[in-house]
């Protein structure tokens, strides 16, 4: 963690980052749910703006484009009301992005393991782009993951290790860590 990066955080909102397959989105949801906010999920607003799936638009744009709608998206999110945002898995890769995250709120790194992921990503097909489709699956994994990690421990106010935990296991851990017991509060989760 880069405590530059962590010094001030004018806004509220509650970060999700991790690697595909670690349950942002899920999670995300139920988390919002629970403390009554708003869900925002990047990958469906640029989804909302290109007016298509993202591997549509991935094969036929490339990832440059991608990540550059990426960006506008996180840029609008930062003035929008505060709430619980699912980020895009590559987000982090522009250190713009990375910066605007830190300031953004509260930052959960979803951390999983490599065979979790593989276990996960397996059964959704083609519904996301495969950043590396000649590698197996395992090996695009382990290398992502390897690109990634540091990035996502960079900004990270918190690491929620989510391998073996169901959804509401995250979200008290989570609820817990942030300093709140939901489970009081909400009636169970």
């Amino acid at each position: 963690m880069d405590p530059a990066l962590h010094a001030e955080k004018p806004s509220s909102h509650i970060l999700l980052v991790g690697p595909r397959g670690s349950g942002k989105t899920t999670i995300g949801h139920s988390l919002a749910r629970v403390r009554d906010l708003p869900f925002y999920d990047t990958d469906r607003m640029v989804e909302e703006v290109i007016r298509e799936p993202i591997a549509s638009f991935w094969a036929r744009e490339g990832e440059g484009s991608f990540r550059t709608l990426e960006s506008l998206v996180l840029q609008k999110l930062f003035g929008m009301k505060s709430g619980v945002v699912s980020t895009g898995g590559g987000i982090v890769l522009s250190s713009a992005n990375r910066e605007l995250i830190s300031r953004m709120g509260c930052v959960l790194y979803l951390s999983v393991s490599v065979e979790v992921l593989e276990s996960r990503l397996s059964h959704w097909g083609n519904s996301r782009p495969r950043l590396n489709p000649q590698l197996q699956l395992s090996e695009e994994i382990r290398l992502t993951l390897r690109d990634r990690d540091p990035f996502y421990r960079e900004i990270a106010d918190y690491i929620v290790e989510t391998g073996g935990l169901s959804v509401s296991q995250v979200v008290v851990q989570i609820s817990r860590l942030l300093g709140e017991d939901f489970l009081t509060r909400a009636g169970g989760v």
